[in-house]
């Protein structure tokens, strides 16, 4: 059951895409009751200081090896696995950041040591503009319905190790939605992704 059929008398549910930082302070702050970010390699630090700082905590969600996002039509796309030196020539789509936190990556991928990088801000156009050009986007594997976007993913080899988390505010008592959330969200990564999480 979904959270909206379940909790279908709330008036008020406030979901949306940003930032790691944006996401950090929104929890801080209390305009969010939770939040989820990506953890790896490349940002750990960053964000385990951010977290300590801010007083906030986190559990895992599960872990995730890295996804490659292409059109169907793309030179990758019939590979059963991409390396890095694949990507090479390709441009990435990468999101954005601010420029006081460069090292929080949005993406599970480094940026590319050559090659063009596109930034946006939000997951609509990435899929947007790898569905029409020759750019990847990298990511945990969860897409629905890629085919139907135009879309085919791939693993990362060699995938470094990332985590999804879902984060709140220490000593907060999370809310009956919030809980259900967190219980549903397990559930859909365990019944529709299982094969992307470990």
């Amino acid at each position: 059951m979904s959270v909206l059929t379940q909790y279908s008398d709330y008036r008020y549910i406030r979901v949306f895409e940003s930032t790691a930082l944006e996401v950090i302070k929104d929890v801080e702050h209390e305009h969010s009751e939770l939040g989820i970010l990506f953890l790896n390699d490349y940002n750990q630090s960053t964000l385990l200081r951010l977290f300590e700082q801010d007083e906030l905590v986190y559990e895992e969600l599960g872990v995730f090896q890295t996804h490659i996002f292409v059109r169907t039509g793309h030179p990758l796309a019939k590979k059963t696995a991409i390396s890095l030196a694949d990507l090479a020539p390709y441009p990435q789509v990468r999101f954005t950041q601010e420029a006081s936190y460069p090292d929080l990556a949005e993406d599970p991928l480094e940026p590319p040591v050559t090659g063009a990088v596109i930034a946006i801000n939000d997951r609509a156009t990435m899929s947007r503009i790898v569905a029409r050009t020759d750019a990847y986007g990298s990511g945990s594997g969860i897409l629905e319905a890629p085919g139907e976007q135009g879309l085919i993913m791939r693993p990362l080899q060699h995938s470094p190790r990332n985590r999804m988390i879902i984060l709140r505010r220490k000593g907060h008592e999370l809310s009956e939605i919030g809980q259900y959330f967190i219980t549903a969200l397990r559930t859909y990564f365990a019944t529709q992704h299982s094969g992307l999480f470990k």
